[in-house]
């Protein structure tokens, strides 16, 4: 399985790194939206781990992207994020 983090916090990425490494899973990892969105253009990914908080390009921009296009809007899509905000929720 081959997982796609889009995410800017590099701890969360050694955290999940470690976790996929136990469960054999392929992590592939992105600071911010445009680069995820790059990858998304010239890989195959089972899933993706989406955090709302991003620099540039919000984690809602990236998921409306990834559900516009063709070719990705199928991909499962788990979103991940620390803000409690009724607005964020609803979005």
């Amino acid at each position: 399985m081959k997982i796609l983090v889009i995410e800017d916090d590099e701890i969360q990425h050694e955290l999940l790194g470690a976790i996929f490494k136990q469960i054999e899973v392929d992590g592939f990892f992105c600071t911010n939206g445009e680069d995820g969105l790059e990858k998304l253009k010239t890989h195959f990914f089972d899933a993706v781990l989406l955090d709302l908080g991003l620099p540039g390009k919000s984690g809602v921009q990236v998921l409306k992207a990834i559900r516009d296009n063709v070719m990705t809007k199928e991909i499962a899509v788990i979103v991940l994020t620390a803000t409690k905000t009724r607005e964020t929720l609803l979005q």
